[in-house]
């Protein structure tokens, strides 16, 4: 696609469930059809520091999840887990 891109690591709030994500500067359309193409359920979409569940698969509205930023956080090595 050609444009910027991360790799980050999508946790639940307990730190219970992690998982390898990708996040891209993107338009929503874009976003949308390279979810659809990998199969996604949904991508999440940050605009104006709101974030959002979009659905790729089907009609349904999407989910306002909030600040972006109070669901961040940048660490620059992951924290030590005990399960």
């Amino acid at each position: 696609m050609k444009v910027p891109y991360r790799s980050v690591i999508g946790a639940s709030p307990d730190l219970q469930h992690m998982e390898k994500s990708w996040a891209l500067f993107c338009d929503i359309q874009s976003g949308l059809e390279l979810g659809r193409e990998f199969n996604q359920l949904a991508i999440y979409y940050v605009d104006n520091g709101r974030l959002l569940l979009l659905p790729c698969l089907c009609s349904e509205d999407s989910i306002e999840l909030g600040d972006f930023s109070a669901k961040a956080q940048l660490v620059s090595e992951l924290p030590e887990l005990e399960f």
